[in-house]
């Protein structure tokens, strides 16, 4: 009995050293694992602050399988679509400054063309009649050419609030180029420039040619 339990005594020992050296294990992973994830959140926690400060310039992309390396690439594609956004935004942004610049130059034309000849009218009230009718024939084709940028202008402003519709249909090619001609058919007489249209009479093109 006495041996019995000496033995039963020696091995109770063992197995509480080994429960305790087990759970010592089991303790030290359980605080690494949590130190990991905290340091993941962290980076996440840094990684969201930064986007939400436009910075897109961050790879982040973590090729582990754990529940926060999942996380850490869902937030990776966000942000690639979030910076894709972005540049979009900043492009067309870009395109309606220049396009605005460009339409603000072209209608010193019109004006300074319309100013230059009723200035002439005014200043010469012996002009004969012919000369001063087609000073005035000029005026109004000037300013159907203003009226035609103000339209491209109220386009662009549709264009930026995002509320234009489309309507697209079939139309000419020749007809098209046609009436592209003819808004700026004044601006090619100031300046003697020549504009001829070559092609198929019959090619046809999808479009809105509002």
């Amino acid at each position: 009995l006495l041996k019995n339990e000496k033995a039963f005594h020696q091995f109770l020992c063992i197995d509480l050293i080994l429960l305790g050296g087990f759970s010592m294990v089991l303790l030290i992973i359980f605080m690494i694992y949590n130190h990991k994830k905290d340091k993941k959140l962290a980076e996440i926690t840094n990684y969201i602050e930064q986007i939400n400060q436009g910075n897109y310039s961050l790879d982040i992309d973590d090729n582990t399988e754990d529940e926060l390396s999942i996380l850490k690439n869902e937030i990776y594609k966000t942000t690639i679509m979030l910076k894709e956004v972005a540049e979009k935004a900043r492009n067309q942004e870009l395109s309606l400054k220049n396009s605005l610049e460009d339409i603000s130059h072209q209608l010193k034309t019109p004006l300074t063309s319309i100013m230059i000849m009723l200035d002439n009218m005014i200043d010469t009230p012996e002009m004969d009649k012919k000369t001063r009718e087609e000073f005035m024939k000029d005026c109004k084709k000037e300013i159907t050419n203003i009226h035609f940028l103000v339209q491209v202008l109220l386009k662009l402003s549709k264009f930026d609030a995002n509320t234009i519709q489309y309507h697209n249909q079939t139309v000419l090619v020749k007809d098209l180029m046609q009436e592209a001609v003819n808004k700026v058919a004044v601006l090619c007489d100031l300046k003697n420039v020549n504009i001829q249209v070559q092609g198929n009479d019959t090619d046809t093109i999808c479009c809105d040619d509002r």
